[in-house]
């Protein structure tokens, strides 16, 4: 299940995969993020905005809803994907992070630093990702241009 600004999205069984299945959506239907759903099952969902992306079990990223470039599915083979604000992201196979969409108030949410992630999440004018190596990085880019990366040490287990 993944909520978005007013719509929330889940996967519905298929008998087509023994996991997944296909995307039903209900809310506000504002830009066609609830009736244009697709039909082709997926293993991950995640609301943004007014656009929502699935990862579909070929490894695809299915985006739709917002008519710009929000709602524009990459090419490639992706382990996740993640709906921002006016953006999203996804993980390629290879870790690498790719994100499209809208650079809302040109912030950068849309320019990944280079290297290898192992998971992603986009915001609502910015993106983090988890390093393999434990640290959190997070971006966007300032309104004079300059990047602002922020590094976390995740807390120990309890």
């Amino acid at each position: 299940v993944s909520s978005g600004h007013f719509h929330t999205c889940a996967l519905r069984s298929s008998s087509d995969a023994d996991f997944g299945g296909i995307a039903h959506c209900w809310g506000f239907d504002a830009m066609g993020q609830v009736s244009r759903s697709p039909s082709t099952p997926m293993v991950q969902l995640s609301s943004g905005h007014f656009h929502s992306c699935g990862l579909t079990l070929g490894e695809k990223i299915f985006c739709w809803g917002q008519e710009k470039e929000t709602a524009h599915s990459p090419e490639g083979l992706f382990s996740q994907v993640s709906a921002g604000q006016f953006h999203s992201c996804g993980l390629t196979k290879d870790g690498d992070a790719r994100c499209w969409g809208e650079d809302y108030r040109a912030l950068g949410a849309v320019f990944p630093p280079p290297g290898k992630f192992v998971q992603i999440g986009a915001g609502y004018d910015f993106t983090c990702g988890l390093r393999p190596s434990g640290f959190v990085e997070c971006w966007r880019r300032r309104p004079a241009r300059r990047w602002a990366l922020q590094l976390f040490t995740p807390a120990p287990p309890r």
